[in-house]
């Protein structure tokens, strides 16, 4: 009976806490999507740096919780554009590039990082997997770019954290996407970088918070 009785516990705690995981998960969501709007608001339009800076958070939460939580924070991200300014619906096509960024932290950071890795070996492997984003995302970039200059015109699918390195390349491409994909790798090299070690941060963060959560509540 004692023994029942236990079990019947365990199982309530259990279902409890994956009841409060969810939760915290769902709001960390919807913060994480305002957090990478504001933050693209900050750097690239008030500072005037070209870096986009807007998947942060998503990448982060991606790599914690799993792909479905990342891409439904891109989403609610762009639901926040759309909401917040009166830019081009047009323009959310951007989400692409988010969900492949999303994606590929996923993939790698289940795959390639250890908590048993020595800090060298962690460094390496987030500057490969920065890399290797950067190569990723300014192709869908530039992809993306053409297809919205297709759609709303070529003059308004220019991005504008690449807009300075689009005009000398322009002269050597006779080809928009080339030079759209080309203009955003040194941008996407450095926003990558920034992206990849801040996400990882934020990764170990999530991680420690949570565990301590479960921790007491066992």
């Amino acid at each position: 009976m004692d023994y029942s009785l236990k079990e019947k516990s365990r199982k309530s705690d259990g279902r409890r806490l994956k009841v409060i995981r969810f939760l915290l998960l769902f709001a960390l969501c919807v913060l994480s999507a305002f957090l990478d709007f504001f933050a693209y608001q900050m750097v690239s339009l008030k500072m005037e740096l070209p870096l986009f800076v807007d998947t942060i958070f998503c990448t982060s939460l991606s790599m914690f919780a799993g792909p479905l939580w990342g891409i439904l924070c891109c989403i609610m991200n762009r639901a926040v554009w759309i909401f917040i300014t009166d830019e081009n619906v047009i323009l959310q096509l951007h989400i692409i590039s988010a969900v492949t960024s999303c994606l590929i932290a996923w993939f790698f950071a289940g795959k390639y990082l250890k908590k048993s890795d020595i800090a060298m070996l962690t460094f390496a492997k987030l500057l490969i997997m920065a890399l290797l984003l950067c190569i990723v995302i300014s192709v869908t970039g530039g992809l993306t770019s053409a297809l919205m200059a297709l759609l709303i015109g070529q003059e308004n699918a220019f991005t504008n954290q690449t807009q300075f390195i689009s005009r000398y390349l322009a002269k050597i491409f006779n080809s928009f996407v080339l030079t759209e994909i080309f203009a955003r790798i040194p941008v996407n090299f450095a926003d990558r970088l920034i992206t990849t070690f801040a996400g990882f941060g934020l990764l170990r963060l999530y991680d420690r918070a949570f565990s301590s959560l479960e921790a007491r509540n066992l």
